[in-house]
C-alpha cells in the first residue's frame, strides 16, 4: 500500500528514485526490518538525503542495483512464471526506482546480512543451447540452509567432463542456465547459523555428496547413489566455481591447513579422483611396469602421484609432442613416448591407466597388458563412446578391468597428497596449468583445444 504523500515532503527519493511505500509495510517498519545491512543505511537516512536536495548517492548503491529491462536472465518478461518479480513476489519487498527503471530486491532481514540480490560475475553454460556466457551480472547466492556456507571463490579449473558438458556429450542441468566449475577453492566469505567455519578461512570444495539414505550410500558407496549423488553435483547440476561466489553445504567443505595455498588446492579435486583410482587399483608395488596413456592434467596428476610414491618403471603415450614437453619439466625420469613407438614396440605392462576418456584408444591399448594385468580406466568417456575387445582376452590373461568413478570419501586423503607433494610437484608452470580471468574463456578453451596447455584454471580476484 503505498502511502499518502505529505505537504512539503517528497514521496519518492531524488538520488536513488525508490518510492517510500512499500507494501505489505509500511516505510518506517520496511526501515527497520528490511534495511539492517549498513552499506545501504535505510529509507530514513534516503529519505534525509532527499530532504536535503543531495541528487547523487555513494557508488555502493549503483553496485546493488539489478536492472531487469525487456529481457532478463531465462528470457521471461516481467510478470511472467520464471521472471525473478513473480518468483519472489509475496517473500521479498520490491521497491521500485523509477528514475532507472531497474527493480531492487530486499529480502526480510532473516536471511543474508543485508538481505539483497546482489550482482557477481559468472561463467554461465546454458544446457538446451549448449552456449557459454560471461555474465557480470548474475545474481550472487544468498544463505538458504542453515548448514549453508558461501565460498568467495579464488581458483577455479576447467576438467575434461566440463568441455564433453559443453560440446553436448555429457549430462548436465538443463532447467536453467548456471555456472559449471566443479574444481575450486577460496575463502569462506559468511555462514549461516549452524556452520562450523569461519569468514576468511580458506576452504576446498567437494562437489559431490551422498543421500545418506539409499543402499549404495549407507554400505559407503555414494559414487553409485541414484537420488542425490553424481546427480546433485556442484558446477554440474547445481551452481558451480565458475563464479566469484558460490553456495554450498558445509558437509562439502573442507578446510585447508597453513601449509596449503588456494592455488595448489585447486589441484585438490582432480587429486581426489586420483586417489580413489589409486586405490581402486591397489596394490601397486614399486617394481611395476606402468603405462600412463595420455598426458592432460589428470595423466600429469598420475605422473606426479606415482613418482611421490616411489614408481620408476613409468611410461608416458601422448599423441601431442606439445603434452610430451610439459611432462619434461616434472623432472621425474618417467620414459615419454608417442602411440606410433608403442605400436611398433609391442611391450606389455603390468597396469595401465588411461587417462583419455576415448573408448577407441581403449580398445587399442588394452592389447599392452601383460597376464595378469590390470587396465585402469580413469579418463571419463562420454555415454555414446563404445570400444570393442577380446573376451577371450580377459579370460587367457585373466585381465582385470577397473572403473574408477568420482572421488567417494577421498578429499581428506587428496588434502594430505598436496601437504606431501608441496611446490616439488604442484607447480602450475611444471604441470602445464595456465590461469585465465572468467572473462578470458574463450581464449582459455582454445589454449585447451590446441593442446598447448594440459589444463585451464579461472583465477577470480
Amino acid at each position: 500500500m503505498r502511502q499518502k504523500q505529505q505537504a512539503g515532503v517528497r514521496d519518492e527519493c531524488v538520488g536513488c528514485g525508490v518510492r517510500w511505500g512499500c507494501a505489505p509495510l509500511t516505510h518506517k517498519k520496511a526501515a527497520r526490518s528490511v534495511f539492517t545491512c549498513n552499506m545501504l543505511q535505510c529509507i530514513r537516512s534516503c529519505k534525509e538525503k532527499a530532504k536535503r536536495g543531495r541528487a547523487s548517492l555513494p557508488a555502493e548503491y549503483e553496485l546493488l542495483i539489478i536492472r531487469f529491462q525487456k529481457r532478463v536472465r531465462g528470457g521471461e518478461q516481467e510478470g511472467e512464471p520464471g521472471h525473478p518479480s513473480r518468483a519472489l513476489r509475496g517473500v521479498r519487498y520490491h521497491l521500485g526506482c523509477t528514475r532507472t527503471q531497474s527493480l531492487l530486491h530486499f529480502t526480510r532481514a532473516t536471511g543474508s546480512q543485508s538481505g539483497i540480490v546482489i550482482i557477481m560475475e559468472a561463467l554461465v553454460f546454458d544446457g538446451k543451447t549448449l552456449t557459454l556466457k560471461y555474465d557480470p551480472k548474475y545474481p550472487m547466492p544468498q544463505l538458504v540452509n542453515d548448514d549453508d556456507v558461501i565460498v568467495k571463490v579464488e581458483y577455479s579449473g576447467v576438467c575434461g567432463t566440463d568441455l564433453h558438458i559443453i560440446q553436448g556429450e555429457f549430462p548436465a542441468s538443463k532447467e536453467r542456465p548456471l555456472p559449471l566449475g566443479h574444481e575450486f577453492s577460496g575463502t569462506v566469505h559468511e555462514v549461516g547459523k549452524a556452520a562450523i567455519f569461519k569468514k576468511g578461512q580458506k576452504v576446498v570444495v567437494d562437489p559431490n555428496r551422498a543421500c545418506a539414505l539409499c543402499s549404495f550410500c549407507r554400505a559407503g558407496n555414494y559414487q553409485y547413489c541414484l537420488t542425490a549423488g553424481i546427480n546433485s553435483t556442484v558446477g554440474i547440476w547445481r551452481d558451480g566455481g565458475w563464479a566469484r561466489y558460490v553456495r554450498v553445504p558445509q558437509d562439502q567443505v573442507y578446510a585447508l591447513p597453513p601449509q596449503i595455498t588456494t592455488e595448489q588446492a585447486g589441484l585438490c579435486e582432480p587429486y581426489s579422483c586420483v586417489s580413489h583410482g589409486f586405490d581402486r587399483a591397489s596394490p601397486l608395488p614399486v617394481g611395476s611396469k606402468i603405462l600412463i596413456v595420455g598426458a592432460g592434467i589428470i595423466g600429469n596428476l598420475w605422473v606426479t602421484t606415482l613418482h611421490h610414491h616411489g614408481h620408476r618403471d613409468v611410461t608416458v603415450s601422448e599423441m601431442n609432442t606439445a603434452r610430451l614437453d610439459i611432462v619434461k619439466k616434472l623432472d621425474t625420469g618417467f620414459r615419454l613416448v608417442t602411440p606410433d613407438v608403442l605400436a611398433a614396440e609391442k611391450e606389455l605392462y603390468d597396469v595401465i591407466i588411461d587417462c583419455t576418456g576415448v573408448g577407441k584408444v581403449m580398445e587399442i591399448s588394452f592389447n599392452y597388458l601383460r597376464h595378469g594385468g590390470k587396465y585402469v580406466l580413469f579418463g571419463c568417456c562420454p555415454p555414446a563412446h563404445q570400444a570393442s575387445m577380446n573376451p577371450y582376452q580377459i579370460y587367457d590373461k585373466e585381465l582385470t578391468i577397473i572403473g574408477v568413478k568420482i572421488n567417494p570419501f577421498s578429499f581428506p586423503k587428496a588434502i594430505g597428497w598436496l601437504q606431501a607433494m608441496g611446490s616439488r610437484y604442484l607447480d602450475y608452470e611444471k604441470l602445464g596449468v595456465q590461469t585465465f580471468k572468467l572473462s578470458e574463456y574463450e581464449q582459455a578453451l582454445q589454449h585447451l583445444k590446441a593442446g598447448t596447455i594440459s589444463k585451464a584454471i579461472f583465477k577470480i580476484d
